[in-house]
């Protein structure tokens, strides 16, 4: 959460400084908001300070709550905002202020939700008719950005980001929509599905957040494939398409069947087609362990210990010192393929579905992961595929071998532009069917 210290940056308060030199004094706000500028620090201290385990705790708590809710939403006036906002909140309040300065939100813990703390917030609109205020329910995020779609739209589109939390470890990060028009503040069901809110979760150690670009008309979406292990991130795009948004999807000028996906015609010696290969192989012995070396002068040194079930690769490159070395416990790793600076390594994993990683030497980090039932090389990105249920092909039913009968199975693919600045997945709209065993 950001602190109110660090928003007298913002160009709203120039604005509103400018607005209250030029009123005159007996317009300026009223006496009791002024007041509740000095109340509001000294109640949310109280109510921090209150004992959950006294008998009288909720009765109090809501009583504050109230309190700071009142003087908030009778701040009607510039004057009173830009004399709030000098006031040093530290963490205890977050707030949230739009680009165009039209809209300011407010968000605190009420401390009203146990272990899943319950948040409030208070927005304030600027408008010709001045401050109006309204209350955001059903939302327990405490807003920290506002966006507005840079978007021609019958009314004007915000996008309120923050976050919350769910339990003392697990955090979530929302964005939810709304349109300002002459009633007010209202939800806007313009993301996939009709909703007018997405979350991601993740936990304290590895933070996830939206990226919102190009005025609001992009979202990145982050996913986690593997949320215990710090493996990298995917992206899925939404665009804003004149009504709502929408998942960008990946053309792909052939048709994707079974066989394309890790088959026998796939590998050549090995490697996925497309993939360098190696100009030397040295094993070691007769032992599980060996060394690859690439035309580029990378060595690989692949070795398997059985009794502690793990894979150790040792990578030697140009300008890498020391070597990288990587271990996966209880994994089975095999290098599927090397492309430049990347290396591309299959898990053991379940049948249908295998973590993938993509390794940057040069960055020395994992780029992304992803599960995957199959992999293919194409062109600079990376083509996979995943199971998906019986029912979500009712409308769009593949042709398959009827000899499959009960154990047809079915697999949705997708396009990894692995080489972005965000490693970016795009359905491709192809759906294909395999044999379940």
């Amino acid at each position: 959460m950001k602190t109110l210290k660090s928003l007298l940056v913002f160009p709203f308060l120039a604005i509103l400084f400018l607005q209250c030199k030029n009123k005159a004094p007996d317009t300026l706000g009223s006496n009791n908001s002024i007041s509740g500028i000095d109340s509001i620090p000294n109640l949310l201290i109280k109510l921090n300070q209150l004992d959950t385990d006294d008998t009288d705790f909720y009765e109090q708590a809501v009583k504050i709550n109230q309190k700071i809710a009142g003087f908030l939403n009778a701040m009607n006036h510039p004057d009173t905002v830009y004399e709030f906002l000098k006031v040093d909140l530290e963490e205890e309040l977050s707030i949230a202020i739009s680009r165009d300065t039209s809209i300011i939100a407010f968000s605190w813990d009420t401390r009203l939700g146990g272990s899943s703390p319950e948040l409030k917030c208070i927005v304030l609109h600027s408008s010709t008719h001045g401050l109006e205020s309204f209350v955001l329910n059903d939302t327990s995020t405490g807003f920290t950005d506002i966006h507005k779609l840079n978007h021609k739209t019958q009314q004007p589109v915000y996008l309120f980001k923050g976050s919350g939390r769910s339990s003392d470890v697990d955090i979530f990060i929302s964005l939810n929509a709304f349109v300002m028009d002459d009633n007010g503040l209202k939800k806007a069901h313009i993301f996939p599905g009709n909703r007018y809110s997405m979350s991601i979760n993740h936990i304290l150690d590895n933070p996830m957040d939206f990226i919102i670009i190009d005025g609001a008309s992009k979202i990145y979406i982050p996913n986690r494939a593997y949320p215990d292990n710090n493996w990298g991130l995917t992206y899925e795009i939404l665009s804003f398409n004149g009504k709502s948004y929408q998942q960008e999807m990946a053309q792909i000028d052939e048709t994707l069947i079974e066989n394309a996906f890790n088959g026998v015609e796939s590998y050549e010696n090995g490697f996925l087609n497309g993939s360098e290969k190696p100009i030397v192989t040295i094993q070691n012995g007769d032992s599980p362990s060996y060394q690859l070396v690439f035309k580029d002068s990378t060595k690989i040194d692949y070795g398997y210990n059985p009794n502690e079930g793990t894979t150790e690769l040792k990578i030697m490159a140009n300008n890498i010192i020391p070597p990288i070395e990587l271990s996966y416990s209880a994994y089975n790793a095999r290098l599927l393929a090397k492309l430049k600076q990347y290396l591309f390594l299959e898990l053991s994993g379940t049948p249908n579905s295998s973590p993938l990683l993509i390794y940057d030497i040069q960055k020395q980090q994992y780029v992304t992961s992803i599960s995957q039932s199959g992999v293919k090389l194409y062109k600079d990105a990376l083509l996979f595929s995943q199971p998906i249920s019986h029912m979500d092909v009712l409308d769009n039913k593949p042709n398959c071998n009827p000899a499959y009968g009960d154990q047809t199975s079915y697999y949705k693919t997708i396009l990894l532009e692995y080489r972005s600045a965000y490693p970016m997945v795009k359905a491709t709209g192809q759906i294909y069917c395999g044999f379940a065993e």
